[in-house]
């Protein structure tokens, strides 16, 4: 599947992108670059112009929904205490700033008990 996706930057734009299942291929396919650079150019015409700085190849790997939790596993007798905040696929772009909100409110729950002052 291919998506035009852009995000301007201080001084670039980073263009994008394809959404394939199963391809960890990471050299850049030439094919998959001239339909991105063509697609993005038709949305916004000003790239024409543009010089290409590089291309690259980005994994975002996802799963059926976020996983976004505590849990607290055993290891050597010891409890450990994890926060999971995977699973964003393509849109943790968007998705990061609330979920990591939320992981450091569930690590805060976990570490503000703890704390005692020493007066």
């Amino acid at each position: 599947m291919m998506l035009f996706v852009s995000f301007p930057r201080m001084d670039d734009v980073v263009l994008g992108g394809t959404h394939d299942y199963g391809d960890w291929n990471t050299e850049p396919d030439p094919t998959d670059t001239k339909r991105i650079w063509e697609g993005c150019c038709k949305l916004f015409p000003s790239l024409k112009h543009a010089e290409i700085l590089e291309v690259n190849v980005g994994h975002r790997p996802g799963r059926p929904s976020v996983r976004l939790e505590k849990e607290i596993v055993t290891s050597g007798g010891k409890a450990i205490k994890i926060v999971h905040n995977y699973g964003h696929g393509g849109g943790g772009v968007t998705l990061h700033w609330g979920c990591a909100q939320e992981a450091v409110q569930m690590v805060k729950e976990w570490v503000e008990p703890c704390v005692t002052s020493r007066l």
